[in-house]
Order: structure tokens, then C-alpha cells, then sequence
């Protein structure tokens, strides 16, 4: 988590009006192949999830502490965020672009929010 925006005492910006906008903009330099993900691990997300105040202190401590007796589920949650991330994503370009979403992205955003 050494590169996190979190590690260095910075913080994530949650500055697009929306949860779910501020979230998908954890990962920048979109579309390009060398995008830059600003959540790298369980940790981060964690922490993001904090400092949006969807999670309280003892909630991020718990989950934490879950993570660490069960490092592969908090991988899977990891897997899962961003699925969700590229899902909204994909919702969200196509409609800035005044385009319909894929047929296939919104099936699927609806299963990564269920989770």
C-alpha cells in the first residue's frame, strides 16, 4: 500500500457529486492501456471506503481484521470492486457519450452491486 493515495498522509478525492461517480474514478488515465488504479489492494479499499464515510472506524477495523484471517476473501471482494469499477464504467462513458450501454454491461453491473 506503499503508493496508495492514502499511504502518504493524501487522500482519495471525492469530488464528483456521486458515490458511484467518485468511486469508478479510483482508477484514472482512462481509456488508456496504462490506466492508473488508485485502489491497489483490500487495504485501500478500506480506506476509501472510509474516507467516503460509508464505513465507520470500527466497521473499516473489523473488516480489516476479517481480511487478514482470510486473505483470499478479501482478494474476492478486491475482484469485486472491480468488476463493479469497470461495469460503471462502462454505463457512464456510454451515456457521457450520448450513447446507449452495452447490452451486456448493465446485466452485469446489477449482478457486481448485488454482491
Amino acid at each position: 500500500m506503499a503508493d496508495s493515495p492514502t499511504a502518504g498522509g493524501g487522500a482519495f478525492e471525492l469530488n464528483a457529486g456521486r458515490l458511484c461517480l467518485d468511486f469508478t474514478n479510483t482508477v484514472r488515465a482512462r481509456p488508456l492501456s496504462d490506466k492508473i488504479e488508485l485502489i491497489h489492494d483490500y487495504g485501500d479499499l478500506l480506506s476509501w471506503a472510509r474516507q467516503a464515510t460509508i464505513l465507520t472506524p470500527g466497521e473499516a477495523a473489523a473488516l480489516a481484521e476479517t481480511a487478514r484471517r482470510q486473505p483470499r476473501a478479501a482478494a474476492g471482494a478486491l475482484t469485486q470492486a472491480r468488476s463493479l469499477w469497470e461495469a460503471l464504467y462502462g454505463l457512464f462513458s456510454a451515456r457521457a457519450a450520448g450513447l446507449l450501454p452495452a447490452p451486456t454491461s448493465t446485466p452485469s453491473t446489477r449482478r457486481s452491486a448485488r454482491r
